[in-house]
């Protein structure tokens, strides 16, 4: 079932939430230009930008709910710089899983959202900042 207005798609009991949700781009529609990267992929709808912002779409949805709660925002912020945290933060936790490893994002803990990384032979566990 796919409600198109809310960017909310139910498959079973879990819920999916688009970054670029037709709501959201609506918000661009009458707004005074900013130049931002989150309005250009908002707004343009040439093949690059569409593969780009499919490829966002995707790493969002396979992150787990308390990565998503935190990072929302920041993909939809019209300051570059917070979108570039996000984006590198889901960049990075694609990178470590095609990579063999395994990540837990950590944001609710005490100072900067990170990431707890496990793997390897011999075993190794680390935490990185994002």
């Amino acid at each position: 079932m796919a409600r198109k207005r809310t960017g909310i798609l139910a498959e079973g009991k879990r819920v999916f939430v688009r970054v670029y949700s037709e709501d959201f781009v609506s918000t661009f529609k009458n707004a005074v230009p900013s130049g931002s990267l989150v309005e250009t992929l908002a707004l343009r709808h040439d093949p690059q930008v569409a593969r780009f912002k499919e490829q966002l779409e995707g790493w969002y949805a396979e992150t787990g709910r308390d990565a998503q709660k935190l990072l929302l925002q920041p993909l939809r912020s019209r300051q570059d710089e917070e979108f570039y945290q996000a984006f590198f933060s889901l960049a990075l936790q694609r990178y470590v899983a095609r990579s063999g490893w395994r990540s837990t994002f950590r944001p609710y803990e005490d100072g900067p959202p990170t990431f707890r990384i496990t793997g390897g032979n011999p075993a190794v566990e680390f935490d990185m900042e994002v």
